[in-house]
């Protein structure tokens, strides 16, 4: 006879396959998945394989498409035994896989398969009598059936149990559930009822019919006769007919007469959450011991999955009520920065239009040193009106409001006006102040007055904090190409070693710096990091305290130019 490898997980469905084959005289090899039976397969060459198709590591189908691209394999028949015969039929075709059988099928079928992959007669065919008519038909022995029904309901908990971890929706996962429990167990009927919280009244009633008419059914009080025993006594409860007064026939469909019952309570190590039981066992008077305790293992199985589930289910309202409780109180902060914004702007504008007018000496002649005075005024005015647009600019920037326009912009133009604005302030402190032009470089895809606020706040940081030495700002191709990089660095203070993962936080300042920075709002950074983020890009910094600092941020090119750069 033949040498047949066996493919599954499941070391049951394998039991059942070397048992079964070896029963019509073949030889098994075993492996539990894809890659064990491809190691197996290249080194003893069997005659025919009969794999699953889900399966970890290496499912069926990889496994078949490193066989047939091994020329000394290629020509191996293969069998899927899968438990989603109808999806796979039409895949397994293009993998050379002619033959799929529906797992699980009748120990009959499976033979007759083999027999037909080997090129051989059937074996139904084979042992159906012998010539002399004597001899009775060979037939599939009990214990191969019942270890098929084991293999089966192992398989069929499993599958279960998954499926009903991975339901998030806890009303399919009790149809789910309830539809499974029936056939698993192989009763006519099955009822599902879970209390409602003050475990008074039964919220959701669920019902799986082998007969479609009795599907439909009015929903029993939850403490009704049998089903009050099992609830108040926490235990399962098993009967046959005759029944004693426990209204067991009050909960048959359309009042049909009811030969056996199994009820089971759903429990948690602290809760109860109704019941399931179930109406007359298929072929046989009575639901046995094993019935039972499979119930029980259901109805654990069960209890976790909806406790996780209905968990789950309180977690993402809360969240989104949270979410919604955020989003407003951004929107009042957002109505409030700006109420306040613009209730400051107003006055600010006045104070600064008449200290214009005295500075000018439109309201008459002035002192030295009110001229004085009324600088520091206009200073610290400009200063409050940055610090009221920075404001403004963070929570547009939040709430997603922010103008923001990107298109096509040539840098060279923008570091030349910036080399004539900030070159007579460095000057004035001592400094060097050091443009590399960005000639030869592309256009960027950005919001040219954003992109002059990130460089604006990145150079007027480096002035502050700079004593001696230079600032300088350059530009280059990023090591990613599709991004320019943007240099702006200095010789001042520094930055420790403990705040640099802080700098871009909003409102953070470095005890150190705060002298120097004129006590500001310590926004500046935080808005380069939101731009930079618009923009698609991002922002860092490298620095030692008392070596000065280097920020990098980098700004996407142009999509022309982008392609342009990949057609070359």
């Amino acid at each position: 006879m033949a040498r047949i490898l066996a493919v599954d997980d499941r070391p049951i469905n394998l039991q059942f396959l070397a048992s079964l084959l070896g029963y019509d005289g073949h030889s098994v090899l075993e492996a539990a998945d894809g890659q064990e039976a491809l190691a197996i397969t290249r080194n003893q060459h069997p005659d025919l394989i009969i794999a699953d198709i889900q399966m970890p590591t290496m499912d069926g189908y990889e496994f078949v498409t490193h066989l047939r691209n091994d020329p000394g394999i290629a020509r191996t028949p293969v069998i899927f035994y899968t438990a989603h015969a109808l999806e796979a039929q039409s895949l397994a075709e293009t993998y050379g896989v002619t033959q799929v059988l529906n797992k699980p099928a009748e120990p009959e079928v499976i033979l007759n398969t083999v027999s037909s992959a080997l090129g051989e007669l059937s074996f139904t065919d084979r042992h159906a009598q012998s010539p002399g008519g004597f001899e009775p038909p060979k037939k599939i022995p009990d214990e191969l059936i019942a270890l098929q029904a084991v293999s089966l309901r192992l398989s069929t908990l499993i599958e279960l149990g998954l499926e009903l971890a991975s339901e998030r929706d806890p009303q399919r996962q009790l149809d789910k559930f309830c539809s499974s429990a029936r056939s698993i167990i192989g009763s006519s009927y099955a009822a599902l009822g879970i209390l409602d919280e003050e475990k008074q009244s039964i919220r959701t009633f669920v019902v799986s019919a082998r007969d479609p008419e009795n599907s439909n059914h009015n929903i029993p009080p939850a403490y009704h006769g049998v089903l009050g025993t099992v609830l108040t006594q926490r235990r399962p409860l098993r009967l046959r007919s005759p029944f004693p007064d426990f209204g067991v026939m009050d909960l048959s469909p359309n009042g049909a007469p009811v030969n056996s019952f199994l009820c089971v309570p759903l429990l948690s190590p602290t809760d109860v959450y109704g019941w399931l039981y179930l109406i007359d066992k298929l072929g046989a008077e009575e639901f046995s011991a094993e019935d039972e305790r499979l119930a029980i293992t259901l109805a654990a199985q069960l209890t976790v999955a909806y406790e996780n589930a209905t968990l789950y289910e309180t977690v993402a309202r809360n969240a989104e009520e949270l979410d919604k409780t955020r989003r407003n109180q951004l929107e009042m902060k957002d109505q409030f920065v700006s109420h306040v914004s613009h209730e400051l702007r107003s006055p600010l504008a006045v104070i600064h239009q008449f200290v214009t007018l005295l500075l000018d000496g439109l309201a008459g002649e002035i002192t030295a040193e009110q001229r004085e005075n009324l600088d520091v005024v206009l200073k610290n005015t400009l200063q409050l009106r940055e610090m009221i647009s920075d404001l403004l600019d963070i929570t547009r920037a939040e709430a997603g409001k922010l103008l923001f326009e990107q298109h096509g912009v040539s840098l060279l133009p923008l570091f030349t006006e910036l080399e004539r604005n900030y070159r007579e302030r460095a000057t004035q402190k001592g400094l060097l102040f050091l443009v590399q032009e960005p000639r030869g470089l592309p256009l960027v895809h950005a919001d040219p007055q954003r992109l002059r606020q990130i460089l604006s706040n990145l150079i007027d940081n480096a002035l502050k904090f700079t004593e001696r030495g230079k600032v300088s700002i350059r530009a280059s191709i990023d090591d990613q190409p599709a991004f320019i990089r943007i240099t702006v660095s200095d010789t001042g203070c520094g930055i420790s070693e403990a705040s640099l993962p802080l700098v871009f936080n909003r409102l953070y300042q470095e005890a150190t710096t705060i002298k120097l920075s004129r006590k500001g709002l310590g926004l500046g950074l935080h808005i380069c990091e939101q731009l930079v983020s618009l923009h698609g890009g991002r922002i860092w910094v490298e620095s030692r305290k008392d070596f000065g600092s280097t920020f990098f941020f980098t700004i996407p090119l142009r999509i022309e130019e982008i392609r342009k750069g990949e057609d070359t």
